[in-house]
């Protein structure tokens, strides 16, 4: 959009978007069109059907068509990398993007809602309560300092682009004008024109009105929140738009707009100077953070003094008397005397005194918080810069690799900045686990949870989410005693942060599964109703937690010996996580599996086979060969094929598996260990003795190292050794095979449920060598 509307360019423009306008729906490729949802200077968005699932979702192509511009290529792509980076549940999900008859079509979420600003008007009768309103604005920003921590600034931000649904849940959209952090402002210019205004005027910056692209910072979004804030309590826009463009582009330049507290009677003091300190026309003197907002909205609905006013005695004592306005009315009835009116002065002197170096320390917390971040991101982008293919002369780049130039360069690079140094490692820590390399993941989340102990304690997110992530890579080690520990410190953090309770549900989601794994199966369930208990209280992805509440029930089911409601929830799931998330969110995957799983254990092998062959092939295509997901995948495929008699087939798999694991030397792995004990069985049904006695003794050792001498994987193991022991010497090894027998069943009468299938085959074996 230029400045002079009636320009040739945007004439012709207005002619080409009437030219390319459809006359029906119809159908862009397989997807059929539904109807038109919106239309920008930049794209049209279809309310569309997705093939096969039948579900709607928003397509997203280039206004022009074929005959779009290369820089309107160019923003579209770019829109299509800043999204597909983000990952949060109040920013807009991308199901995938693909070309059409040579266009680039993006599939995304649809989303039934409306703009931020008409949801807050309510029905005719009332708007929305004030708190009811922050809440969602509070959304919006946790979604925006998300997109910043991962490099991206929106650009855009404004009522049209935030979308809320009927629950009360925020969706920011529309990433069209996105910039990574710190890009070449060069770059910028050719995409944007030297005359353009980016951006929509009644909600742009002072820097975007002013053509400044090097001035282009996260403020600028710190900027439009302000302007989305004045609107939400206002009805109205900081600058008015009447009297024509230019004029409201002159008045965003030189003029600070009127306190929200002398437009609209509701809005205090304190949130009045909240508003303003966002529309500071000096991005100096606006919060320098979306976060430093988001804390100082948090501490004006807690009755907290915030840090936008003056911290002066006058106005600390006002909050401290709003917060406790009963006490003041005693303390002012008795208090008649000249003396008792002094002491409580100085009293109360010292406490303000400390409230307010307390709001000082805040702010000061926030702008170290801020500078972190930001030299994070900036680590992390030229890290990614390097796999550019122009600067790599056509040499590919695997993430490993880029991991590994990551880890090179940062080691003694933040020394002096331990901050920045916690958080690159914690990130290194859990890109590492994601691959698979958890030793190295290990090593850097250790040093990481480290320094954010000293630095912070217990009191900042970031330390909850270092013991988190450590959690993950004992439990991927198959450490559950160690994880769960881990998981416990880490729900004691978010506790204690009213403002993290979707992740401390999150935690407690993964405390569960730990005790599952050492089957705790009471202490488990009750985890996860609390977890559920959490999700419910405050909105979030709804689909991937009904997901993941299913599949980890699912799962305690399936310990329980419930097989039958175990494969009933885990269906469930996979009809959710298929139309909800598509066929290849790793979600889907693990589903997919454990369905194959349930299946084959309630004795319908050949039913589970379609399940079980459709996951491998899908995590080979999304994840690789060696991702632990598809190693996982592989090793559930072959003990179904062991189940289904294709025992040459099932060997070749789990010697495949186990060679991996050698040669990397995680045999210690529970996949690895798994697949070992597994293939014990295998030989065992082959009259392989000698063979299975051999790997059973190493596998049993093994599992008792990693997982405890009392887990039930130990009693597996334990159980088909004592039949190798039994079967190859009857005479000399029937009493250590009847104490390995003994000593399985008293872990698994100590773990599962006494019908269970596991404790009535071990009575059975016991039996058997008593009788003869």
């Amino acid at each position: 959009m230029t400045f002079d509307e009636s320009s040739s360019d945007a004439a012709w423009m207005e002619r080409l978007r009437e030219a390319v306008r459809p006359a029906t729906a119809g159908r862009i490729g397989p997807y059929e069109l539904v109807a038109e949802a919106n239309r920008g200077g930049q794209g049209v968005v279809f309310r569309a059907r997705q093939p096969g699932t039948n579900r709607h979702v928003a397509l997203k192509r280039i206004l022009g068509g074929r005959l779009a511009t290369r820089e309107a290529r160019a923003r579209f792509e770019r829109e299509v990398e800043a999204l597909c980076g983000l990952d949060h549940p109040n920013i807009v999900t991308v199901y995938g993007v693909e070309s059409i008859d040579g266009q680039p079509v993006l599939a995304m979420e649809w989303i039934d809602g409306q703009p931020v600003d008409a949801w807050a008007r309510g029905d005719a009768r009332a708007g929305r309560p004030l708190r009811e309103r922050l809440a969602v604005f509070l959304q919006v920003c946790d979604a925006v300092q998300h997109a910043h921590q991962r490099g991206v600034i929106h650009r855009d931000l404004k009522p049209s682009n935030i979308l809320v649904s009927a629950t009360g849940v925020s969706r920011v959209v529309d990433f069209g004008l996105a910039r990574a952090v710190d890009s070449d402002s060069s770059d910028a210019a050719r995409l944007t024109g030297t005359a353009e205004l980016l951006g929509t005027p009644a909600y742009a910056s002072p820097e975007q009105v002013s053509l400044d692209r090097a001035g282009l910072d996260t403020r600028t979004d710190v900027y439009s929140l302000g302007a989305v804030l004045y609107q939400l309590l206002c009805g109205v826009p900081p600058h008015d738009a009447s009297r024509g463009l230019p004029a409201l582009l002159e008045a965003i330049r030189k003029d600070d707009p009127p306190a929200p507290s002398s437009v609209a009677p509701g809005v205090d003091r304190d949130l009045s100077a909240i508003t303003l300190k966002a529309l500071a026309r000096d991005p100096a003197l606006r919060y320098q953070s979306v976060d430093a907002l988001a804390a100082d909205l948090r501490r004006y609905l807690a009755g907290e003094p915030v840090t936008a006013q003056p911290p002066s005695l006058a106005y600390q004592l006002r909050k401290l008397i709003g917060r406790h306005r009963t006490s003041f009315a005693l303390v002012l009835v008795v208090l008649a005397a000249l003396l008792a009116f002094a002491i409580t002065t100085a009293s109360l002197a010292l406490r303000l005194d400390q409230q307010r170096n307390a709001a000082v320390a805040a702010q000061t917390r926030e702008a170290d918080a801020r500078a972190a971040a930001e030299e994070v991101v900036d680590f992390l982008r030229r890290m990614l810069a390097a796999a550019d293919p122009r600067k790599r002369q056509g040499e590919a780049l695997t993430v490993s690799q880029v991991v590994d130039e990551a880890l090179q360069r940062s080691e003694g690079m933040f020394e002096q900045r331990p901050a920045v140094d916690a958080l690159v490692r914690l990130t290194l820590g859990e890109t590492l686990n994601a691959l698979g390399r958890h030793a190295e993941a290990q090593v850097q989340l250790d040093r990481s949870l480290s320094i954010l102990r000293e630095l912070y304690g217990g009191s900042r997110k970031e330390t909850g989410q270092a013991l988190r992530s450590l959690g993950h890579v004992q439990l991927a080690q198959g450490h559950a005693a160690e994880a769960a520990a881990l998981y416990s410190e880490a729900a004691e953090v978010y506790r204690r942060l009213p403002s993290e309770q979707l992740a401390l549900a999150a935690t407690l989601h993964s405390l569960a599964v730990a005790h599952l794994e050492q089957r705790d199966l009471a202490l488990a369930e009750s985890l996860l109703v609390e977890a559920q208990q959490l999700r419910g209280a405050k909105p979030g992805p709804e689909a991937a937690e009904s997901i993941n509440g299913k599949q980890l029930l699912a799962s305690l089911k399936f310990h329980q010996g419930q097989f039958d409601e175990a494969e009933r929830l885990a269906l469930a799931a996979l009809s959710e996580a298929r139309a909800a998330l598509g066929d290849r969110h790793e979600l889907t995957i693990a589903v997919l599996g454990n369905v194959a799983v349930v299946m084959k254990r309630g004795g319908r092998p050949a039913e589970a086979r379609p399940y079980s062959e459709e996951c491998l092939a899908t995590a080979r295509l999304v994840f690789g060969d060696d991702h632990p997901h598809t190693l996982q995948s592989t090793a559930n495929h072959a003990s179904l094929l062991q189940a289904l008699g294709e025992d040459a087939r099932a060997e070749a798999l789990y010697t495949q598996l186990l060679s991996h694991y050698e040669q990397r030397d995680q045999l210690e792995l529970p996949t690895a260990l798994a697949a070992a004990n597994n293939l014990g069985s295998l030989l065992l049904s082959q009259h392989r003795y000698h063979e299975a006695e051999t790997l059973l003794r190493e596998t049993l050792d093994r599992t008792r190292k990693v997982m405890g001498p009392r887990h039930p994987d130990c009693a597996v193991a334990m159980a088909q050794l004592a039949t190798a022991v039994y079967e190859l010497r009857p005479d000399d090894g029937r009493a250590e095979a009847r104490q390995l027998v003994a000593d399985a069943l008293a872990i698994m009468e100590g773990a599962l449920p006494p019908d269970h299938p596991f404790v009535l085959k071990a009575r059975s074996h016991l039996a058997r060598l008593d009788g003869e």
